[in-house]
């Protein structure tokens, strides 16, 4: 049997998995026992969780062109399947697939202790960050979330902002080196305007200038739970830099780091 992987995983390839799972569940050396997913035959078991495990990241996005055969697996075999997933996966893939999958996934330890994601250097640009951000718009577990130099640009940014905007959980928020320019920047200010838990926000090093320096002090007004703000490296002018402390002084509970 080929063994699926990440990178080199095709629609064709799919099939296969696919395959494996019918025959599974419509096999006669299939075991209606605990635990549901062991049958009497143990190359078809091992192949199978090799096939799935090995998947990776993809695997949950299949999964909405093959909602049928997902449909009929037990939820003690979903646990199987997401035991061979990293944090990333869990928290980027399985959310939002199907209303089961959510369910399934809400009861899962790993999922439910998730409070910190550090996705660091990575490169993974506007395109990845969001599928970050698409989670974080139902996420109830994530606190910590760290994007340290990840090239996500101000498309980037825009697309946290969006999921800043409905999320009630995170507190720590780090975006240096992401190179989100002004644009971004005002992106983010529209999120902390509508965010109510960030507490600590990083957005070193992304040369917002001083239009974006503008945009952050507009939002620090409105915004009444930031608490530790670090706005280093980012080519800022004495006039914004005024901007900001004026915007400090009216909130009294934003430090700078």
């Amino acid at each position: 049997m080929r063994i699926l992987t990440p990178s080199f995983c095709t629609p064709q390839q799919f099939v296969t998995v696919e395959k494996i799972t019918r025959h599974l569940f419509s096999s006669k050396t299939y075991v209606n026992t605990s635990p549901p997913w062991v049958t009497t035959d143990n190359e078809q078991n091992q192949k199978f969780f090799i096939a799935f495990s090995l998947y990776g990241t993809r695997f949950a996005a299949r999964l909405k062109f093959n909602m049928h055969t997902f449909s009929i697996l037990p939820v003690e075999l979903v646990y199987r399947i997401m035991d061979h997933q990293n944090e990333q996966t869990l928290f980027c893939s399985m959310q939002n697939v199907s209303r089961r999958l959510n369910q399934i996934l809400s009861t899962y330890e790993r999922y439910r202790t998730l409070t910190t994601l550090r996705f660091t250097r990575n490169t993974i640009g506007a395109g990845g960050v969001q599928h970050i951000a698409d989670a974080l718009r139902t996420n109830t577990t994530l606190t910590t979330l760290n994007l340290n130099g990840n090239g996500i640009g101000p498309e980037g940014a825009q697309h946290i902002a969006d999921g800043l905007r409905t999320n009630t959980t995170l507190t720590a928020l780090n975006l240096s080196w992401n190179g989100i320019g002004p644009e971004g920047a005002q992106h983010i200010a529209d999120g902390l305007r509508r965010n109510t838990t960030l507490t600590t926000v990083d957005l070193c090093g992304n040369v917002i200038g001083d239009k974006g320096a503008q945009h952050i002090a507009d939002a620090l007004q409105t915004n009444t739970t930031l608490t530790a703000l670090n706005l280093n490296g980012n080519e800022i002018g004495a006039e914004a830099a005024k901007h900001i402390a004026d915007a400090l002084r009216r909130n009294a509970s934003v430090n700078m780091v």
